[in-house]
């Protein structure tokens, strides 16, 4: 059952709708439909149809009337538009509507000799659904309450796309921001004689290029194994030794550095002490990187170290498995609102709840 059948099912929060318009600020949360026709009787139908529901019921007896009152009232979320109508057609109609008001959802009323003409509507997008006459009653308070439901979720999703558009933006920015190089590493390992200054030379030229962190590719070139890199820093630094396993980082915590910072340059917040965040760091000795952590954190950084499969371990253990940006975006549903909202036809042969 739709999460808006309480909307016409619960006599409790009947409201009055005979009015043409209602009041929005009586209202302020109520959905907004306008239904087109120009028989009288027709828009009466609709009035004690949707009179038991908590939307605002807006009429209009033709076409132009109607785009009156949607210069007027916006936002309109459902239109239901008769065919033939003098003047204006019901496509017509609904193809201004659309290039006017896209996110309004457009349902066409009309009657079996008109399918074939609605039909080019709706293969053109002006029409997502149309309904025949006679209509069933439940029937189409149920497509009102799953179009508005389709309403919504393209609106929390068009949103949730916003919001991510904006933190990976954010997150290239700091990402750039952090992505430079001040390490002491190199001429701690030429002063412990694990590696000479050509070795380091090559090691920082492949840094320059690579944008990666000097430990790694110390690492790959075979220059140095991560052990003896690891021992080398605890000897000539104060920087100590940490198992990152060891550490359970709260979810506060682990927000203050974004996960793909972390991934990039190898590096974890642990723990707050003593007013200082312990962040584990592959490289621990890159000054450039302690203080635009510090930059980002608002906090002083005391860095430890570790080792590479450690710290991603943790990221991965902390974070969890989560995809990246591009995918999580192109995962985020924003088709139109209501493609799923299926053409039917009603060709039963029971006496119609409503005129024909």
């Amino acid at each position: 059952m739709s999460r808006f059948a309480n909307l016409f099912l619960d006599s409790s929060t009947a409201t009055d709708t005979t009015a043409a318009v209602a009041d929005p600020s009586e209202a302020p949360q109520a959905y907004r439909i306008l239904f087109v026709d120009d028989e009288i009787n027709v828009l009466k139908s609709m009035r004690r149809i949707f009179r038991h529901e908590n939307y605002e019921v807006i009429t209009a007896g033709s076409g132009p009337e109607a785009l009156a009152l949607l210069d007027k009232h916006q936002p309109v979320h459902v239109i239901i538009s008769d065919h033939r109508m003098p003047g204006m057609t019901g496509t017509e109609l609904l193809k201004q509507i659309k290039a006017k008001y896209p996110k309004t959802i457009r349902i066409m009323l009309t009657g079996y000799a008109d399918t074939d003409a609605v039909m080019g509507a709706v293969n053109e997008g002006a029409v997502y659904k149309f309904i025949t006459k006679p209509w069933n009653d439940d029937d189409l308070r149920l497509t009102v309450s799953l179009a508005l439901e389709q309403y919504d979720l393209i609106r929390e999703n068009t949103s949730l796309k916003q919001q991510a558009e904006n933190q990976q933006k954010e997150l290239k920015r700091l990402s750039r921001f952090i992505n430079t190089h001040h390490s002491q590493l190199g001429n701690i390992l030429v002063k412990a004689g694990l590696i000479d200054g050509a070795v380091l030379e090559k090691a920082l030229s492949i840094q320059a290029k690579s944008s990666g962190i000097l430990p790694k590719i110390l690492v790959n070139i075979g220059a140095a194994s991560e052990k003896a890199i690891i021992a080398a820093i605890e000897h000539h630094t104060d920087i100590n030794r940490v198992s990152p396993a060891e550490f359970s980082v709260p979810e506060a915590l682990a927000a203050l550095v974004p996960r793909e910072i972390c991934e990039q340059n190898i590096l974890m917040p642990l723990k707050r002490s003593d007013q200082k965040l312990i962040v584990v760091m592959a490289d621990p000795t890159d000054q450039n990187k302690i203080d635009d952590l510090t930059f980002i954190t608002g906090m002083p950084i005391q860095p430890v170290v570790a080792s590479r499969r450690e710290i991603l371990e943790k990221i991965k253990e902390t974070y969890g498995e989560a995809e990246s940006f591009e995918i999580a975006l192109s995962e985020i549903d924003l088709s139109d609102p209501t493609e799923q909202i299926e053409i039917i036809l009603d060709e039963t042969d029971e006496p119609p709840t409503s005129r024909s």
